[in-house]
């Protein structure tokens, strides 16, 4: 008899329990995003919020920085690319910033509002140093010189550019406004799922001016 009443009992917590399962704090959840998808920071919590590994985003992030800047300029060795990926990393963790708003929050949804003052790539200092270097560049122009010159100066002036553009760019003046929708893991359900999940990582990539 007692033994069938201390069951019922357990059983009675065990449902109280899993009932009461919910996310982390949602602001928190949009913290750990932007601290390791943008800012590459270690980000344990990030598997608890959300069962993804931070180490496994940031390495695939810097890999995919590294790859489409590869693509544009083939001649640049990888240790050279990761050296700049590294510095354009540095220059965002000091000029940028971010906001979060919850906008609503149960355990089942949340709707977060980021308010981003990203790397300003348009700022006119950076296209007068940009001018800069196309008027040096073309000052080195001979009528003699080959295309292969040519095609050299082109690209390496591409790219000094390309250096200009993300290390020498203030921030944002105006914060970009960023939506992140949040809903309640069905398998899981101390986690956050991301709704949209790619739409919400290329507003926020691009809102970071990256």
């Amino acid at each position: 008899m007692k033994k069938s009443f201390f069951l019922v009992i357990f059983g009675v917590i065990f449902l109280m329990l899993a009932g009461c399962k919910q996310p982390e704090d949602a602001k928190q959840a949009g913290e750990a995003l932007i601290q390791s998808y943008i800012y590459e920071e270690s980000t344990p919590e990030l598997k608890a919020i959300f069962g993804i590994d931070d180490t496994t985003m940031i390495k695939e992030n810097q890999n995919t920085f590294v790859t489409s800047i590869q693509n544009q300029f083939p001649e640049k060795s990888k240790s050279d690319l990761e050296s700049f990926q590294q510095k354009v990393q540095k220059h965002l963790k000091k000029v940028s910033s971010y906001t979060i708003k919850v906008e609503n929050e149960s355990k089942e949804a949340a709707t977060l509002e980021i308010g981003v003052k990203g790397l300003d790539t348009d700022d006119e200092s950076v296209d007068n140093e940009i001018n800069k270097l196309i008027a040096e560049t073309e000052s080195k122009v001979k009528a003699d010189s080959s295309e292969a010159e040519l095609d050299a100066m082109i690209n390496e002036v591409s790219y000094k550019g390309l250096e200009t553009m993300y290390l020498e760019s203030p921030a944002e003046e105006k914060a970009v406004t960023v939506k992140l929708e949040l809903k309640q893991n069905p398998d899981d359900k101390e986690k956050w799922q991301i709704v949209n999940e790619d739409v919400f990582f290329k507003n926020i990539y691009e809102a970071f001016g990256l």
